[in-house]
């Protein structure tokens, strides 16, 4: 599940650098934030289960 969360995001980012909604350096930006707060998200989730 974790897998298509991440893919879906960073995929809907993409798009909307590749249809021109934001600049590439933009979109960049924006997955780079995504996935590091959905891995942050993960990290926190899997340490409270200890």
């Amino acid at each position: 599940m974790s897998a298509e969360i991440i893919w879906g995001t960073l995929y809907g980012v993409a798009s909307l650098g590749y249809l021109g909604t934001v600049d590439n350096k933009r979109a960049r930006r924006l997955a780079e934030q995504a996935l590091r707060a959905l891995l942050l998200g993960w990290r926190t989730e899997v340490a409270g289960n200890r």
